[in-house]
């Protein structure tokens, strides 16, 4: 009988311990790059490519990983073997190549489980949290004079850290239940934060993403769950001797008297119904609470004391994009934070409240086509305790379209809900409306786990220096260009444009100008053109439709006084550009003219 083929995590095993060349299609994601990092560590040659370069492939190249842009058949040639990313299909030039040359081709995360030690290996999953809590274990762990392998997915901090070699027999992962390899690891501790269903591209339905999950703890050597998650309870109720950790009165490790506040978290911690002592995090959210508790049981089970985990925690702080202060000046408040699922969305707000800023105006970019159509219904009451809420595109991580699923589903959603939020067409439309909205006092919350964080990015440059101009915290351009008189002119500053339009929809205008002479008209087109400031002609306002983000620039007018004159001499016809047409057409038909 011929010889059964390896199954993807021992072949992994015997192709990492041949070492040779290993190539990674899809490098640039986060736990492609952190895989890379490892294999290097472990001595193979590693190289990669991606469809385009970021911050991840800057990182790798640093670490001395050379990644290509681009795919190609031919980066299969010098490899041994190749890893993909979930968003890599198997059709792809290297894959295919490498296919149809006999090369062994695994996911990553049929890879990444092959990395582990026999003992001492840690593995945190869960639909919400595990980046955070990953986080706070390696730390943990470093801090008490220990030297972890790490991998992490998301950055550790704004330098991009998300992998590090340490101790071959400790290594702290996250395990990633996105496309079923979760059931691959078979951990000495597996920490599982909450079991919410998502990744609606991968599992049919509920019961196949908690069946992931079951496998997951079976496998463990020991368990410790969230006690307060309904899911995560009711399977590890199955576990022998798994541990729960929570608000609860059953939990194992449970946090009593908690205090949340607007930057700081602090509990009473309480093991096997003994309380050891007040800790506390510089972190906000009940949430992180919870993250902490399983840290402290971990920790507790991989031989730490209570002052050490005391000690540690007290300089903890989170990961990049998780409730990350971009701005934080008495006038504004900007937070970037990766919250994609409601119930993320939902503890983002709850934190966002606390900060007790004025008004929480948010901007969520929709992550993946599958769950914006499967959580639809969700998603408007996630958002209550929102003032203004800006939806742009949907992420499609690689997707299709999918109908119900696109952001013109999700607006219709909130519509029919009873709310009205704004819908921009790009991230920098509606960076530049949010900016023009901005006022003194405000909270900026931009969600979402694609590349709305640009958003952020561009608030940290136009904000560096504070700009108030009446209650706006940003000058635009055309307010000192419209400082100057116009004299026979009406000029406005942030126009309502939806009510000069038949349609009575749309957003404002940065500025609204009725020119009221030729001078005028003149004198306000070259200081905008000097200036570089965008100016739109609106007319009558008959089948105009405005964007909800609005104009930027300067929404100019032509006044009928000035620019409606109607002259006929003869069949000289002589007619200014604000003379509506009807009026043109009737004067010319009693003047016998025809042929217009």
């Amino acid at each position: 009988m011929p010889t059964p083929p390896l199954q993807p995590v021992p072949l992994a095993r015997r192709l990492i311990a041949a070492g040779g060349r290993v190539h990674l299609a899809g490098i640039g994601g986060i736990g492609m790059a952190g895989l890379a990092f490892h294999l290097k560590a472990r001595g193979l040659a590693v190289s990669g490519c991606d469809a385009a370069a970021g911050l991840n492939t800057a990182w790798l190249e640093a670490q001395g990983i050379p990644v290509t842009v681009g795919h190609d058949p031919a980066h299969a040639a010098g490899a041994d073997w190749l890893i993909r990313s979930t968003a890599v299909p198997a059709g792809s030039p290297e894959v295919a190549a490498a296919a149809a040359a006999g090369k062994p081709v695994l996911r990553r995360g049929e890879v990444l489980p092959a990395l582990l030690p026999e003992s001492g290996s840690v593995v945190i999953a869960g639909t919400h949290g595990k980046t955070t809590t990953t986080t706070f274990l390696t730390r943990l762990l470093q801090a008490s004079g220990r030297r972890p392998s790490f991998f992490v997915g998301g950055h550790m901090d704004d330098q991009g850290t998300m992998a590090g070699a340490g101790a071959p027999d400790l290594f702290i992962t996250e395990g990633d239940e996105s496309d079923g390899t979760l059931a691959l690891y078979a951990p000495e501790l597996a920490v599982v934060t909450n079991i919410e269903f998502d990744h609606m591209e991968h599992f049919a339905d509920a019961a196949a993403f908690e069946a992931c999950f079951i496998t997951f703890m079976r496998q463990a050597r020991r368990v410790i769950y969230c006690a307060d998650d309904p899911r995560a309870a009711r399977l590890a109720s199955a576990i022998p001797g798994a541990a729960g950790y929570g608000f609860s009165p059953q939990a194992a490790f449970r946090a009593a008297d908690p205090e949340d506040g607007a930057d700081r978290i602090a509990y009473t911690l309480v093991r096997d119904g003994q309380p050891l002592g007040r800790v506390e995090l510089p972190v906000p959210g009940r949430h992180n609470i919870l993250n902490s508790l399983a840290v402290a049981a971990a920790g507790f089970a991989l031989g730490l004391t209570f002052e050490q985990i005391q000690s540690a925690f007290a300089g903890f702080a989170l990961p990049h994009r998780r409730f990350d202060r971009i701005i934080d000046r008495p006038d504004v408040l900007v937070v970037s934070d990766y919250a994609h699922h409601p119930s993320e969305i939902r503890t983002a707000i709850q934190s966002a409240r606390r900060q007790g800023r004025r008004r929480i105006l948010a901007v969520y970019q929709p992550h993946r086509y599958t769950r914006t159509l499967a959580l639809g219904a969700d998603f408007p009451p996630a958002f209550e305790g929102v003032d203004d809420l800006t939806l742009v595109p949907v992420y499609a991580a690689s997707e299709e379209p999918l109908e119900g699923g696109t952001i013109w589903d999700l607006y219709h959603r909130f519509r029919e809900s009873g709310s009205a939020p704004r819908l921009a067409r790009t991230l920098r439309e509606a960076w530049l409306d949010l900016r023009h909205r901005l006022e003194p006092g405000d909270l900026l919350l931009v969600m979402g786990a694609g590349d709305v964080e640009q958003i952020a990015a561009w608030a940290k440059a136009d904000l560096a220096v504070t700009r108030t101009a009446g209650p706006r915290l940003w000058r635009e351009p055309c307010e000192p260009l419209l400082a100057e008189p116009l004299p026979a002119s009406l000029v406005r500053l942030n126009e309502p444009l939806g009510i000069k339009t038949t349609y009575r929809v749309g957003g404002e205008a940065d500025a609204w100008v009725e020119a009221g002479s030729e001078d005028d008209l003149v004198a306000l087109l070259s200081r905008a053109n000097r200036a570089g400031v965008p100016v739109t002609v609106i007319g009558g306002g008959s089948n105009l439709l405005i964007p909800d983000t609005g104009l930027r620039g300067i929404a100019l007018r032509l006044s009928a006084a000035a620019f409606a004159t109607l002259r006929i001499e003869g069949t000289t016809v002589t007619v200014g550009p604000a003379c509506p047409a009807a009026r043109l057409a009737d004067a010319a038909e009693k003047a016998g003219l025809t042929g217009l």
